[in-house]
């Protein structure tokens, strides 16, 4: 079952339709630079994606250790942060993390899942499943 409010579902559901499904690192790069973020691959160590703001740019930084697959997700999935989440806290950056699982993560996670391809949903691990906890 999808541990999201109904609320939250129909919002990420009505938006990620709107938008194009991916089906590489190449379509997910596009639509981040559609809206204007800078995308760059780092050793992130714990941390699989990051989302900051500096002198009014947005940048997006993934873990270059990931595989193909999980890039995909972390780009989508902070892209749900800049979409949904960048006025709900008084915070320049987002940090994200395997372990770290509350409402935002979860909502960011059905974002990615709404517009990945269906062999991806399977294979990936999404922490909308999950119950609400934080090991951070």
């Amino acid at each position: 079952m999808i541990s999201l409010s109904p609320e939250s579902i129909e919002k990420i559901e009505s938006f990620s339709s709107s938008l194009p499904r991916i089906n590489s690192e190449i379509e997910a790069l596009k639509l981040a630079e559609k809206e204007g973020i800078i995308v760059e691959f780092y050793d992130l160590r714990g941390f699989k994606g990051v989302l900051a703001q500096r002198r009014g740019q947005t940048f997006l930084g993934v873990n270059q250790r990931l595989r193909e697959a999980e890039e995909v997700k972390t780009i989508l999935h902070e892209l749900a942060h800049y979409f949904f989440h960048w006025n709900n806290r008084f915070r320049p950056i987002f940090l994200c993390q395997e372990y770290t699982i509350n409402r935002e993560e979860k909502e960011a996670d059905f974002f990615a899942w709404c517009l990945v391809e269906e062999y991806w949903r399977e294979t990936l691990s999404w922490k909308f499943w999950a119950r609400d906890r934080d090991f951070s």
